[in-house]
C-alpha cells in the first residue's frame, strides 16, 4: 500500500508541471526539487495566515517580535534552488517536558546566523539523500521549531541524534582497528590505529580544509560561524603534517634561474 501511494505521489509530481503553466519551470527540475518548493510556498502561506490573525487578535508585541524574528531567522534551510544553506539556529537534544526530544534554540552568538553556498559535492548529497528517503520511506513526520522536512532521518521520521552520529562513526573506527591490528600483529609491526572521531571532530577537519585550500581566512570565519577570527585560526585550523608546513614554505623558493633586469 506504502509503495503505491509513494508511486502515485511520484507520478503526480512529474505530471503537474507539464499540465499547469504555473509550474512550468519545474519541468527540467527533478521531483525532489519540485516538492521541496511545494512545501516551502505552502509552509510560508501557513506562516502568513497565522501572522495575519495574531494582528487581528491584537497579540502581544514581543511575541510577535519573536514570530518574526523566527520568519527571518530561521532553523537550518536547505535552499536547493539556489543552492544556499541558511543557518538561524539549531535543535538542542535533552530532556523536557514530554521527556528527552529536540527543542529549538538560538546559534550562540549572531555570527551563527549565515548564509553559506553549497559545493557541488554537498549539492549533489543533498539529492540523493532525499531520493533515498522517497525511496525508502524515510520521510520526515515531526515538526520541530516551526521547522519540518528534515533531510537526515531515522527509520521513525525524525531527525538523528547527535548520539546516533557518533555511534555510527566509533562502529567505524572500531572495525577497522580491529581488523588493523590484526592485520599488524601477522605482519609482526605495530598497528596503526584511527583516534575517536566524532561528529564535531569533521567540523574541526572541514575547516582545516578550508585552510589547506587557501581560503580567505575571513571567509573561514563567516563559513565556521564564528565571532572571532582568532577561533577559526587557533583552535579549529590544524596543520595536520610536517608535509604541510614544508609545502608552503616551498612557495617562498625563488626560481633557479632569475631573469636579468633590461
Amino acid at each position: 500500500m506504502l509503495v503505491n501511494l509513494i508511486n502515485i505521489s511520484y507520478c503526480a509530481m512529474k505530471i503537474l508541471p507539464c499540465q499547469n503553466e504555473h509550474f512550468s519551470e519545474y519541468r527540467t527540475k527533478s521531483v525532489q526539487e519540485f516538492r521541496f518548493e511545494l512545501s516551502q510556498g505552502i509552509r510560508s502561506q501557513i506562516f502568513f495566515a497565522t501572522f495575519v490573525k495574531n494582528i487581528e487578535t491584537h497579540i502581544k508585541s514581543n511575541a510577535m517580535t519573536k514570530a518574526l524574528k523566527q520568519l527571518i531567522h530561521q532553523q537550518v534551510y536547505v535552499d536547493m534552488k539556489n543552492r544556499e544553506i541558511h543557518v538561524g539556529g539549531q535543535l538542542v537534544y535533552y530532556e523536557g517536558g514530554e521527556g528527552y526530544c529536540f527543542h529549538n534554540s538560538e546559534t550562540k552568538t549572531d555570527a551563527g546566523i549565515r548564509d553559506i553556498p553549497m559545493t557541488q559535492m554537498v549539492y549533489d548529497a543533498f539529492r540523493k539523500q532525499r531520493e533515498m528517503n522517497l525511496m525508502l520511506g524515510l520521510q520526515s513526520n515531526v515538526e520541530i521549531g516551526g521547522r519540518s522536512g528534515f533531510i537526515f532521518n531515522t527509520k521513525h521520521g525524525r531527525p538523528i541524534m547527535p548520539a546516533g552520529v557518533n555511534s555510527f562513526l566509533k562502529n567505524i573506527v572500531n572495525a577497522y582497528n580491529k581488523k588493523e591490528s590484526k592485520l599488524a600483529e601477522e605482519e609482526k609491526r605495530e598497528p596503526e590505529l584511527m583516534p575517536p572521531i566524532s561528529s564535531h571532530t569533521l567540523r574541526h577537519t572541514g575547516c582545516t580544509r578550508l585552510g589547506e585550500n587557501n581560503v580567505n581566512p575571513k571567509v573561514m570565519q563567516y563559513v565556521m560561524g564564528h565571532s572571532d577570527a582568532q577561533i577559526t585560526m587557533n583552535v579549529y585550523n590544524h596543520i595536520a603534517e610536517k608535509s604541510h608546513v614544508e609545502n608552503e614554505m616551498s612557495k617562498m623558493n625563488l626560481p633557479e634561474t632569475v631573469p636579468a633586469v633590461v
